[in-house]
């Protein structure tokens, strides 16, 4: 996973670590987004986010990669997002 903070660049679960404190948002809206499958069993899907909580605010531009393993069984394998704007960034 690709984050705009350090290290970066994460995997495993430093990737799951990496987003546990993400705040519980009050309004999140998405734009701008995209959805293609490249092949039976791949899902890559584009988006920008905003959301807010209080005066705190994030927005970003996102991409996520999924493969599917089994009818209705679908798992992360890839996603980045970069911060846009001077929101305050959330760890």
């Amino acid at each position: 996973m690709a984050l705009s903070h350090a290290p970066y660049l994460f995997h495993g679960e430093a990737a799951v670590e990496a987003v546990t404190g993400t705040p519980e948002w009050d309004e999140v809206t998405f734009s701008n987004r995209h959805i293609s499958r490249p092949q039976e069993g791949l899902i890559v899907v584009g988006y920008e986010v905003a959301a807010q909580k209080g005066d705190t605010t994030f927005t970003a531009a996102c991409t996520s990669v999924y493969r599917q393993k089994a009818h209705e069984d679908w798992t992360v394998v890839q996603h980045a997002q970069v911060v846009q704007g001077h929101g305050e960034q959330a760890k």
